[in-house]
């Protein structure tokens, strides 16, 4: 497997973990890849650490690109609760998991400057995700923001879709 482009993500904020059941609720999809088989204990270590990274994608992230390198700011919060996990595929050795969470209190969303229809593979995902190919909505941003004009700006993931086979997501991109 390549080992892809560095992503990284510097949190300026905080994390917050709300029950179910409070006010102005919203259901989210986190989707997650991971070798079939791995131990329990650690597949739900990982699997917390890549949805919580994917739920933040759902509330505009600052971002900045220089050359292949991209860095991620959360500059809010976002409240989320777990739901479940259920395994919706599997493929050459690995599953696909869809995490559904109840986000908290969303915030209104800006328009986006620019709106991209990220498509891609499973195989596509395993080849080239490297860091990230555990997660293919960060990697569904990262290659939004590597197909965008713009060096510095907000991204957010506005839609999310599994086909089966792949994955289809869109992301809003914005200048400011």
């Amino acid at each position: 497997m390549k080992t892809g482009i560095p992503l990284v993500i510097a949190l300026c904020g905080f994390l917050l973990i709300v029950p179910p059941g409070s006010e102005a609720q919203e259901t989210r999809h986190v989707y997650e890849v991971r070798a079939a088989g791995e131990p329990s204990a650690l597949a739900y270590t990982a699997g917390m650490r890549v949805a919580a990274e994917a739920a933040r994608l759902f509330v505009p992230v600052r971002f900045s690109k220089k050359g292949d390198r991209v860095e991620f700011q959360l500059t809010g919060a976002i409240e989320f609760s777990g739901l479940a996990s259920v395994e919706v595929a599997r493929w050459e050795g690995s599953v696909v998991l869809r995490h559904e969470f109840l986000v908290g209190s969303p915030q209104r969303l800006p328009k986006a400057d620019k709106r991209f229809t990220v498509r891609f593979s499973l195989a596509e995902l395993k080849e080239h995700g490297g860091s990230y190919a555990a997660s293919p909505l960060l990697y569904a941003v990262f290659k939004a923001i590597r197909a965008s004009p713009y060096a510095r700006g907000s991204a957010w993931i506005l839609s999310e879709r599994f086909t089966g086979t792949g994955f289809v997501v869109i992301v809003g991109l914005s200048a400011s």
